[in-house]
């Protein structure tokens, strides 16, 4: 879907492609694999699906100014720093930055933590239905 985004958009958006293109589409899909796992757990976490809604698109602008999105990391004080590190968008962005405009090494911590967040997120999305069941089942 996401190569398909791209040709499409080719024609109409100047940009090059990355030559660590191999490098790239594999931050992509491990990136695709936490964001899903985070948006899997707000989804078990819902009952509503007008509330998941709600809930996605404020939590993708909270998580978009907190982790460096905007307004770059370097220039936040101390305190908002630490808290950008805490959110998966931060690890996205700067293994995005690195891959795509050699913005510094693709690090290795930076994809565990993407990773990290992709196996806790679908594990406790995995949990709460299974505890749902549970609770239904008595």
């Amino acid at each position: 879907m996401v190569l398909l985004a791209m040709a499409l958009s080719r024609p109409f958006v100047a940009w090059t492609v990355p030559s660590a293109w191999f490098a790239w589409l594999g931050a992509l899909a491990l990136q695709s694999f936490a964001a899903a796992g985070l948006f899997f757990l707000l989804a078990t976490l819902c009952r509503r699906h007008v509330l998941y809604a709600d809930l996605a698109v404020l939590l993708i602008f909270l998580l978009m100014f907190m982790s460096g999105a905007l307004t770059p990391v370097l220039v936040m004080t101390r305190y908002d720093q630490v808290l950008a590190a805490c959110t998966p968008t931060y690890y996205f962005l700067r293994s995005t930055r690195a891959v795509m405009a050699g913005g510094g090494p693709l690090l290795a911590s930076d994809l565990v933590a993407i990773a990290g967040w992709g196996a806790i997120c679908f594990g406790a999305g995995y949990w709460r239905i299974i505890t749902t069941q549970l609770d239904r089942n008595r």
